[in-house]
Order: C-alpha cells, then structure tokens, then sequence
C-alpha cells in the first residue's frame, strides 16, 4: 500500500474509524520511520506480521477493535522501541505466554481495559522489565493470586478497576487476598481500585505498599468512613467520589501522614465536625463538591482558622446557601449567628513542600519541634 509512496520520513500514521477488517503482511512496507501508529475503531481480528515490519514504532493504538480476541505468541518482537501499546475496547480473553517477547526492555505503558480478560495470573507480562504503568480496570477479573505481580520489577501505576462476571444469578467483583500486590512493595506510587463494590478498604492488601502516593477508590459502596478506615495505608491522596458516605469519624485518617489530599466530591456528607478533631495540617486540601454541606458554627471554625489549607465545597441550605466554604467566614453576617471570639485570633497556617532527599521537618510552635532525617521528601508543618 505505501511501498511506492516515498513515505520514508513518515513518522505519525493514523487510519482510526476506517473500517478495516484485513491487513495484508506487506501493507505497512516502505514507512520504515514511522514511530506512531494508530488503527483505533476497526474491525482487526489479529495482529499479524504486518506489525513487524515497523521497527521504529513507539506508540501503537488498536484499541475499539472488536474482533480482535487474543494476542499471539511473537506478536510485537521485531519492535524494540516501543513504548505505549493500547488495546482496550477489545474481545481479548487470552494472551499467549511469548506474546510480550521484544518488548522487554522498551514498553513502559500497557492497557486493556474494557476487554474480556478473565484470570488473575499475569506471567505473559513479567517479562516487561521497563513496564511502568498497566491499566486492565473493566475486565472480568475476579480472582487475584499472591503471585499475580511478581516480577513486576518497574511497575508505578497499576488500575484494575470496575472488575465484573457472572456467576449464575450472582454478579461478582474482584476478591482481594493479603499478599495480591505481593512483589510492587517497593515501586508502586499510584492504584486504582474504582467501581469494585468495596464496602471497606483492603487494609492487609495495601499496607505493604509503603511507596503508594495516591489511590482512587471512587464508585464504590462505601457509607461511612469509620474509625481507622485508613490503617496503614500510605497514600497521600485519596479519592472518594460517587458514593453514599454520610459520615466520617475523626480517626479514619488517624494513622495516615499530615498533609493528605482527599476528595468526596458526590457523596451525601453534612456534617464537618470530624475535621476538628483531627490533627490541624491533617488535611492539605479536601473537597466537598456536591454534597449536602450544613454550613453551621463548627464549619465557619473550620474555615476561620484555616485548620485544612484548602477546602473545596459549598454550603448546601439555610442562610449560607450556595456560599462558597473557603469564604464563609468573610461574610459579616457570621458573626451575630456563631460565637466567634474564642477563635476569630487563631490561625493554623500548613505549608507543605516536597523535595528530594533532604530533611523532613514538622514543626508546632505551640507543642513540640521534630525532626526526622529522611531521604525522600521535606514537608513542613507550621501552626501560629
């Protein structure tokens, strides 16, 4: 197809929504510059030696093809360079055990989402040394092993969300054992673990991820943020949307670090009381979006004394209706309503900065100096 075009220096190709249902072995001859590929919305029933024939790719999208069920073995292992293979949107149930070979020391991004996997046993990917980020949410996953991601040796991003089969009448989601992210202890930084029906969180499972920085655990079926929800786990950020929580206890975060980033944008939370009974600078930023915030006394404290450095939300009836919460406390009128003076001199002011092998410092003016080396961040902490 492209052999006589003089196409040599081509290096971006997208034929998506084309209608394509075959691909001859030579069609791709002649575009030996090509580094990105995109085939997305077809109708490929298989990766052929058509593929092998561009040895300079470093993106590949064949995502939103519907007949294309498995990946063969030797499928990719002429392309030494790639680094970003998206195959979601697929019929994939298999992949076979040399479909990976090439790829090894190039791939850094992998996802098949929204396919048909149907097994917790990844071997066909532990050869993907460089492998950074694998996104397989949207399958049908239900059972994952302790041995699941060994070997995982580089992985930093993992989602394997929204898992889904049916079992007879029963619609069953992804059963978690202990030692599931057995092998990413020390590498995995961000995981989500979204629309699982989790009415709790996997505490075992996640605790040994001592690196983990962030954990999406939106969709869920969680109502209430119970006392140590949060045990040892290690994530600084933590999203909460979509659900049903009505109440959060002042020890959920009890164990987690100062400086945390949490979202509960779209669930049913009135009360904010809980926020001053945790530790101030516990909270860097937390959002309210769309929640049915009751705007009294405790909050305008909240705000007042900037106990969280950012809070996100507004006030959701009464007189405060549709204010703003980081502003509540600029309004005259809050002053004849709550008894401000045993407050109104009180301010916390956190600032947190992040930084590389250096010192961490948390410092109270009022109670206590301390000082702890360590070699992978500087916060600071500081109440006047």
């Amino acid at each position: 197809m492209f052999r006589n075009l003089n196409l040599t220096e081509l290096g971006f190709l997208s034929m998506q929504d084309c209608g394509i249902v075959e691909i001859m072995d030579d069609s791709f001859a002649g575009l030996v510059s090509l580094e990105t590929l995109d085939l997305s919305h077809n109708n490929i029933p298989q990766i052929g030696k058509w593929i092998q024939v561009l040895t300079n790719l470093k993106t590949v999208n064949l995502s939103h093809n519907g007949r294309l069920i498995y990946v063969g073995d030797n499928a990719f292992y002429t392309l030494h360079k790639l680094e970003t293979l998206d195959l979601s949107h697929t019929g994939i149930n298999a992949i076979l055990e040399s479909a990976f070979v090439g790829l090894e020391n190039s791939l850094k991004v992998l996802s098949i989402h929204h396919a048909q996997l149907q097994h917790g046993h990844f071997s066909t990917m532990r050869i993907l040394r460089k492998l950074q980020s694998l996104d397989i949410s949207y399958n049908k996953i239900v059972e994952m092993h302790n041995t699941s991601f060994i070997g995982f040796a580089s992985l930093q991003e993992l989602d394997i969300s929204g898992q889904r089969d049916r079992q007879g009448r029963e619609v069953v989601s992804l059963n978690f054992i202990d030692s599931v992210f057995r092998g990413l202890e020390q590498t995995l930084k961000v995981l989500n673990l979204r629309d699982l029906m989790l009415t709790s969180v996997p505490l075992a499972a996640l605790s040994p991820l001592i690196n983990l920085e962030v954990i999406e655990l939106s969709d869920n079926d969680f109502t209430e943020i119970y006392e140590d929800f949060f045990y040892g786990v290690h994530a600084s950020t933590i999203y909460m949307k979509h659900m049903k929580v009505n109440e959060v206890s002042s020890d959920a975060f009890r164990t987690n670090t100062r400086g945390l980033h949490v979202v509960f944008d779209d669930n049913d939370i009135a009360n904010l009381s809980f926020i001053l009974d945790t530790d101030r600078c516990k909270f860097r930023r937390i959002s309210f979006l769309d929640n049915p915030v009751q705007c009294d006394c405790d909050v305008l404290e909240i705000v007042s004394t900037k106990r969280v450095s950012e809070i996100i939300g507004a006030c959701h009836d009464g007189i405060f209706r549709g204010e703003e919460l980081s502003t509540l406390h600029k309004l005259p009128v809050t002053k004849t309503i709550c008894d401000t003076q045993s407050f109104e001199n009180v301010t916390t002011n956190c600032v947190y900065v992040t930084r590389s092998c250096a010192l961490y410092i948390s410092i109270d003016l009022r109670l206590y100096l301390w000082v702890i080396l360590s070699c992978f961040s500087v916060s600071y902490f500081v109440y006047i």
